[in-house]
């Protein structure tokens, strides 16, 4: 190795053999401290292997580094317990080298930059710069935006400036940063005068400039001042924002001055109809009589369409695939159903039965009879389900201008009916259907053929016909080939106290097997671990993650089972730990925890009874479902006191927010997309 590729490298070497000081484990986690050592070595390894490369003139062989690498964090989750690391050990090795590579094409002279101090940086957190290079990571967790500016050049073009946040501790951005504009054309960012501020030529004659202005111009007029709600994350934190004026850079007199471009467009939610684009609950649609059917219509008589394609029936017909799967739906939907007459076993918990399940098995089972089906086979024509809600969850979408992602979910809501008195039973189950869209302007598409449906009377015939081939896009068989089934579902979620007087949530995946099975109920720890120092343990390892709300519930924790099988709950639950009011970053903790569990969400951290949609999860035959305060903002259940006493009231307006970000979806071009944050949240 020359003496030049030696100065190179000296600052990873320096940096090696600091993250293998023990100063570190004296100043942060324990675990976290092990892990840096490992990095450490596995560079100094790195190190060996590329200086060997370079003097026989070959690429450096890494296995035994990778090797050594694999082995050292296995041995640290059983030191630590398996939350030590938070990712799959493979991946991690993956990120390692690559960053590794970084290293090899400093000394081959691959790449004349970044500079040491650059390097450095990279080689200390091994990740943004590898999360960027992995679109579906990238997606999930995108580097913080800071700024953005577009200054005109002539002739329709113009310089496109985006500047990052100061990293996130252990983040690194490369010199290059790919994306995707709307026409699908791949840009190259690049940073010229600094590691934060990435610059590239771009068009604005593209449509999606044109309509982005045009839509911000209307938007300006239709909104008073002050009219603009603000939200931290689920919380409205403030009304009185102006809203975003048109921009200016794509007038004739734009002159060749940079002009900000906002990171959240500022729109007032009156701009956007919730209830004919985000919360379709309006009877013209759940008892439309071509696409839904109800067994207990008016005079207790069914009304509708038998497997219309907003009925029960269709969903599962379609979810279950039988060309694809061989599997009958009637017997999908019993396996389903008879999940709740036996006692199951999920993540080292034991889920007791609730047979009252079997009443409304053997009913449903008795009408098939009686409507030709053969014993035992239920009808899936007459299912006693009554639809609730058609719900867009656009805003749950990742960020695709970084080439992966998704376009959130689309939903449905049903409840249980008793088919012998035809009266709704406090039984909500949910169908939560991934869109299969990993492309920013597909994407943008989508949202915008959402938004587009406001333009139309609701229950119109073009009302209902765009909103059923919006539905098609994720609930029929084969949207999504490389998931089970072909089908686009992500879980089925179940919130009921019509089978036991206690409440209670479950959740159920569609398995490799074709069927669904019970699982674990996402981002809620098991409530006995609720006020306990288990719980505050964990926190105490994840407390600036559970603040920012991308955290994980791990399965297990400290070798023991963590997250809940099922939820079991009552109406004033909310999540706490003896610690919680220690400091302020506990108290974020605290709130954003409960928030995002189950019952939290669903009772005292968001003063819910139980259910967001519908009266404890029922709806008369003719009339709308009712929502909750925390949905439609209502006061009364707002501003929601602080369970613990020590932080303000909060406001949630939930479908307000979902109304600001339906139009970013549908209106701001890919390129300033980019600074999206996804919500990272499952409710």
């Amino acid at each position: 190795m020359s003496n030049s590729e030696t100065h190179r490298l000296a600052p990873i070497l320096t940096l090696s053999l600091f993250l293998i000081s023990p100063s570190i484990a004296a100043a942060a986690d324990r675990c976290a401290a092990d892990l840096q050592k490992e990095y450490g070595k596995y560079y100094a390894c790195a190190l060996k292997a590329q200086s060997r490369a370079t003097q026989n003139g070959s690429g450096p062989d890494l296995r035994r580094c990778r090797a050594s690498l694999e082995k050292k964090i296995s041995r640290l989750t059983q030191k630590h317990g398996p939350d030590c690391v938070a990712e799959d050990p493979l991946a991690i090795v993956d990120v390692a080298d690559e960053c590794v590579q970084e290293i090899t094409d400093l000394t081959t002279g691959i790449d004349s930059g970044p500079g040491p101090d650059d390097v450095s940086m990279c080689s200390s957190g091994m990740t943004a710069s590898n999360v960027l290079a992995r679109p579906a990571l990238a997606a999930k967790n995108p580097p913080e935006v800071e700024a953005m500016s577009v200054t005109p050049l002539g002739n329709g073009r113009a310089r496109f400036d985006v500047t990052f946040a100061e990293t996130r501790a252990g983040q690194c951005l490369p010199t290059k940063i790919p994306v995707f504009s709307g026409d699908r054309r791949e840009i190259e960012l690049v940073s010229e005068n600094g590691r934060r501020t990435f610059s590239s030529e771009i068009s604005l004659e593209s449509k999606e400039w044109q309509r982005y202005s045009r839509e911000l111009a209307k938007a300006s007029t239709a909104s008073g001042p002050d009219s603009v709600p603000v939200f931290d994350g689920r919380v409205q934190r403030d009304r009185g924002v102006e809203p975003t004026g048109p921009i200016t850079f794509l007038t004739d007199d734009a002159t060749a001055r940079p002009v900000a471009l906002p990171l959240r467009p500022a729109i007032a939610p009156g701009i956007v109809d919730p209830e004919r684009t985000l919360m379709v609950k309006d009877v013209l649609v759940v008892e439309d009589p071509v696409r839904t059917f109800d067994p207990c219509g008016p005079g207790n008589m069914p009304m509708g369409t038998p497997m219309g394609p907003w009925t029960f029936g269709y969903l599962m017909q379609e979810m279950v695939n039988q060309p694809s799967s061989g599997i009958l739906p009637a017997d999908f939907v019993l396996e389903w159903m008879d999940q709740w007459t036996t006692v199951q076993s999920v993540n080292g918990q034991t889920i007791p039965a609730r047979v009252a399940m079997q009443d409304f098995i053997d009913r449903w089972l008795d009408e098939s009879a009686v409507n030709g089906a053969p014993p035992g086979q239920l009808d899936l024509s007459i299912a006693p389900f009554r639809l609730m809600a058609i719900v867009n969850r656009v805003d749950l979408r990742e960020n695709a201008s970084y080439g992966g992602g998704n376009c959130g979910e689309g939903r449905f809501v049903f409840g249980l009916l008793n088919t012998d008195t035809c009266q709704p039973v406090p039984f909500t189950v949910i169908f939560e259907y991934g869109v299969n869209m990993n492309t920013c302007s597909s994407c943008k598409a989508y949202a915008s053929d959402w938004l587009d449906l406001q333009n139309h009377p609701m229950g119109s015939p073009n009302y209902l016909d765009g909103l059923e081939a919006l539905t098609h896009v994720f609930t029929d068989r084969n949207t999504n080939p490389g998931k089970p089934n072909g089908s686009s579902i992500n879980q089925i979620r179940t919130n009921e106290n019509a089978l036991n007087l206690l409440w209670e949530l479950r959740e159920f995946n569609l398995e490799n097997s074709g069927l669904l099975s019970h699982v674990t109920a996402k981002q809620n720890p098991i409530q006995a671990l609720n006020n306990t120092n288990a719980l505050e343990s964990w926190v105490s390892t994840q407390l600036n993650s559970i603040c920012a709300a991308t955290h994980t519930v791990p399965d297990t924790f400290s070798a023991s089972p963590f997250l809940a099988a099922h939820v079991p709950y009552n109406a004033g639950d909310f999540f706490d730990y003896p610690g919680s009011t220690a400091s302020i970053q506990n108290l974020c903790a605290r709130f954003e925890l409960s928030l995002n569990s189950c019952s939290g969400c669903h009772a005292r951290e968001t003063n819910t009874f139980f259910t967001h949609v519908g009266a404890t999860g029922t709806r008369p035959l003719g009339q709308p479902a009712a929502l909750s305060g925390f949905l439609t903002g209502a006061t009364g259940p707002n501003p929601v006191s602080d369970p613990v006493g020590v932080s303000a009231p909060r406001t949630f307006n939930d479908l307000a927010r979902r109304q600001q970000d339906l139009w970013a979806a549908a209106n701001v071009p890919c390129l300033p997309a980019m600074a999206f944050q996804p919500l990272r949240g499952v409710h």
